[in-house]
């Protein structure tokens, strides 16, 4: 038994020792061949070689990953030009395509990357298919690398999955939109929010909202203006148009001011405490006393940060309240006032 026990141990050990080796060996390797690209990574932003060494079928990962790296890591369409070319120059635009059918999710996410990078447009329809993947991960990835491709081609077809796959990234998502530019995705955003389902267009929504797409406003005056749309849409679009804070919804806010669901009046608060005017006083004290305590804090924070509120008037309504509960929400604000420099 005691000698089965060593040698087990031994086994084991040599186990050890052979993995270690394997390691340190696979590392060599790539510190080597980092070694000898890096030097013609860099060249090839300002000139390209005119020859390149042939990459070895198991170095193709490693070529990528560190291209890939390189390409991320710089700005300046000119720079990139170089780096593609000697990509190119390497085969790896071939060897990408034929590693966007492997069965390894790694390398296909390195393929679709890699021909993003690379502008392939004989990727494209590929691309495509993969951007309607069932995995988050591989479908955004395709997205994005359509957009790389063709920014103004991918938009339409991209659109309505940006709508729909609740489980693509949102920050992501967002960066992939600001890289297009607000201006191009304005109108697409806009006319898919209008014809989305409910959970779709907050969505979008929300886009619009991180990416500072203001030329969306009119599509969110829209949708708030019909009386079908569900009331967690309106208050998405309240929230839109209190961030975006154009003046000429002031209106629009206001007559939201005394709708009947809770969350409608709150966010209606919030957004008037965002663009409204002194003359907007008694729409926000007549909330102080609502039935709903989530209203009455956000009209008071509303008060509390209209233009020209003075510390003095804050006191003024505060002491004026005669309804406890409006006294009561008033107070924190009028505490904050008291200890703030004049305005």
């Amino acid at each position: 038994m005691a000698m089965v026990e060593a040698g087990v141990v031994v086994a084991l050990f040599a186990g050890v020792v052979a993995l270690q080796l394997t390691k340190n060996l696979r590392l060599r390797r790539r510190n080597q061949f980092h070694a000898a690209w890096r030097p013609l990574l860099v060249q090839s932003l300002s000139d390209i070689p005119q020859s390149v060494p042939a990459v070895r079928s198991r170095d193709t990962l490693n070529f990528l990953f560190y291209w890939n790296y390189f390409h991320e890591s710089l700005l300046g369409e000119d720079k990139l030009v170089g780096l593609n070319q000697l990509a190119r120059l390497a085969g790896m635009d071939r060897a990408a395509m034929k590693l966007l059918k492997a069965n390894g999710l790694r390398k296909r996410l390195m393929a679709i990357i890699t021909l993003g990078h690379l502008g392939e447009q004989s990727a494209w329809n590929d691309l495509v298919a993969l951007a309607q993947s069932p995995h988050s991960i591989v479908s955004l990835s395709a997205a994005r690398a359509l957009v790389d491709i063709n920014p103004k081609a991918a938009l339409p077809l991209i659109t309505p999955w940006i709508g729909a796959r609740a489980d693509w990234s949102p920050p992501k998502v967002a960066a992939l939109l600001s890289q297009i530019g607000s201006a191009f995705i304005a109108q697409p955003l806009s006319e898919a929010a209008m014809v989305a389902t409910p959970d779709m267009a907050m969505r979008i929504l929300h886009y619009l909202e991180v990416t500072r797409c203001t030329a969306g406003l009119p599509a969110v005056r829209t949708l708030l203006a019909r009386e079908s749309v569900e009331t967690a849409l309106k208050v998405a679009c309240l929230k839109l148009i209190g961030q975006f804070q154009d003046p000429k919804d002031l209106a629009l806010v206001r007559s939201f001011i005394s709708h009947s669901d809770e969350s409608v009046r709150a966010q209606a608060a919030v957004a008037l405490g965002t663009i409204g005017m002194p003359a907007d006083e008694g729409l926000l004290i007549s909330l102080l006393a609502d039935s709903q305590w989530d209203v009455r804090y956000r009209a008071a924070e509303a008060l509390a940060h209209l233009p020209l509120m003075q510390q003095e008037r804050l006191a003024e309504i505060h002491a004026r309240q005669h309804d406890t509960a409006a006294k009561q929400i008033l107070e924190p604000f009028l505490i904050t006032a008291k200890s703030a420099p004049s305005k």
